[in-house]
């Protein structure tokens, strides 16, 4: 039974759980803010092209709500996977500039396969 004494400093180890959670949730922000902008983006573009088609101009709705729920469903599995890799092979220290770019990478990789997406459909 340990007692408290003051003056003694005990050294607790940061566990590898909170570790992958921190970095998770830094790359899970940056990919949804990120993700939100461009398909923010890509909406409002869609709306204004198609603002007198009676059912058309909804379609930007859609594009915004996929914005949203894409990240959400593969972006937590994906930086999951990317934050649980970096922390077993011990290179969590990353900058935030790192994180940012991981996050950005994504949300490259997500507008890239949707355009692809919309293209095949032409």
């Amino acid at each position: 039974m340990s007692t408290f004494e003051p003056g003694v400093v005990e050294v607790i180890k940061e566990s590898d759980s909170s570790r992958i959670y921190k970095l998770w949730y830094q790359m899970f922000l940056v990919t949804l803010i990120s993700s939100v902008i461009c398909h923010s983006i890509g909406s409002l573009v869609l709306f204004f092209r198609l603002r007198s088609h009676h059912y058309a101009k909804w379609l930007a709705l859609i594009v915004q709500i996929t914005g949203f729920i894409t990240p959400i469903f593969l972006g937590t599995i994906s930086n999951l996977l990317i934050a649980s890799i970096l922390v077993f092979s011990n290179r969590h220290n990353l900058s935030f500039f790192i994180v940012t770019s991981i996050g950005l990478a994504q949300t490259l990789c997500i507008v890239a396969v949707e355009f692809l997406k919309i293209m095949q459909t032409l």
